[in-house]
């Protein structure tokens, strides 16, 4: 709770209710131990404290950096505290009793980011264009720093330890953490400035965001690029993906939140499969390897045979999304609302970015696209953009004369 008359700051809700920590600055970030033994606070003005929960003792208020501290972070087993600045000082504390482990790690650039590995054996600094790697038993440095011909942006450290996902305005850099190589990178469109990423949490995957809104989902290990681009239309403030990697959630500065459906094809492949692309793109190999036309009366044969395949695993539900009328087809195939439903729920929100997704779902709406005529007439004058308005009235006048 913080009382800005006093700029001071407490847990009321450590124990029953009590106010148990207080201090005179304003907080900027705390961090528990994953023991919740411990508590880190940090202060707009570079303090950092330690305190014991849940009693709100002090155990070192503050901690004596030295410089303003500008991150701190507990090991994965709360014995360590990092606290890091931006004057390029790192510092590693027993989070028992605030004692340091020794000298400061120093770097000659400012430190951003910060990674314990999964045991508490090494911790990663990430500052200006270097990673570097110390041992957190004696302070050493692990190896020679890897240096990036750019400043680093963003960096994330996979589920396991084993697996580095750097970004810099080149694209992503992808690092094998135990043997200190780099396994693939600079990977992402040359021309693209690159500005957020986030790594899979097994590392399958790696999502890297540019400033106009694409979102770009790669293998990092092999640095191929898994389908197109996909367009969240404005700068992506933030982008998360699921757990199981089945989604990727994006927040731009439109102030939207979008959500992709990004699922991995699951091997092996069924035959039916590459019959259906066959069938729909109406030729395919012939036993002797030469390009061939499929029949009509096979196209139909192989459609009819996926239409009836039951609606089981990963394949079974995208064959019966894709057979599925569409009236009754859902938005994908892992939900059950319709396309209509999912437009009819969209349009109920009555702004112009919702009103304009429900359009693209049912273009022939008569409803959506009045709503989606006043929404435009409105934007027009705010965006400056007399075109909206032009396209308002073809809306309009397009439904009165049905």
């Amino acid at each position: 709770m913080l009382a800005h008359s006093q700029r001071k700051y407490m847990s009321t809700k450590l124990v029953q209710g009590k106010n148990c920590l207080a201090s005179n600055e304003f907080p900027k970030g705390i961090g528990f131990s994953p023991d919740q033994t411990r508590l880190a606070t940090l202060t707009y003005f570079g303090a950092s404290s330690l305190w014991k929960t849940p009693t709100g003792e002090p155990v070192a208020h503050p901690l004596p950096h030295g410089p303003p501290v500008s991150g701190v972070l507990f090991s994965p087993d709360g014995a360590l505290l990092l606290t890091f600045s931006s004057d390029g000082t790192a510092r590693l504390w027993h989070a028992a009793d605030g004692r340091p482990m020794f000298g400061p790690l120093n770097h000659s650039d400012a430190i951003k980011h910060a990674f314990f590995d999964p045991q508490g054996r090494w911790v990663i600094t990430v500052a200006g264009m270097t990673l570097h790697q110390w041992d957190t038993r004696t302070g050493r440095r692990i190896g020679t720093p890897w240096v990036h011909p750019n400043p680093i942006d963003e960096a994330h450290l996979s589920a396991d330890g084993r697996r580095l996902l750097v970004l810099t305005s080149r694209g992503g850099w992808f690092w094998d953490t135990a043997a200190g190589r780099l396994v693939n990178g600079p990977f992402g469109a040359s021309s693209a400035n690159f500005i957020k990423c986030v790594l899979q949490h097994d590392a399958a995957r790696a999502v890297l965001a540019d400033v106009l809104g694409g979102v770009q989902v790669w293998d990092p290990e092999r640095g191929e690029r898994l389908g197109e681009p996909l367009q969240f239309g404005d700068e992506v403030l933030g982008i998360l993906a699921t757990r199981d990697g089945s989604h990727l959630i994006g927040f731009t500065r439109a102030a939207q939140i979008l959500v992709w459906y990004v699922p991995e094809a699951q091997l092996p492949i069924p035959s039916w499969f590459a019959d259906l692309a066959e069938a729909f793109a109406g030729a395919g190999l012939g036993p002797e390897g030469r390009l061939e036309t499929v029949p009509f009366t096979r196209r139909w044969t192989v459609c009819r045979s996926v239409a009836t395949l039951r609606p089981e695993g990963f394949y079974g539900r995208w064959a019966a999304w894709f057979s599925a009328p569409g009236s009754r087809r859902p938005v994908l195939p892992t939900v059950d609302r319709t396309v209509h439903q999912e437009a009819d729920r969209l349009a109920q929100f009555n702004t112009f970015p919702t009103l304009l997704h429900a359009a693209h779902l049912c273009p022939t709406n008569n409803r959506i696209l009045l709503g989606l005529a006043v929404r435009l007439r409105e934007e027009a004058p705010a965006r400056s953009a007399p075109h909206l308005a032009r396209l308002a009235d073809w809306l309009t006048a397009r439904q009165s004369s049905r």
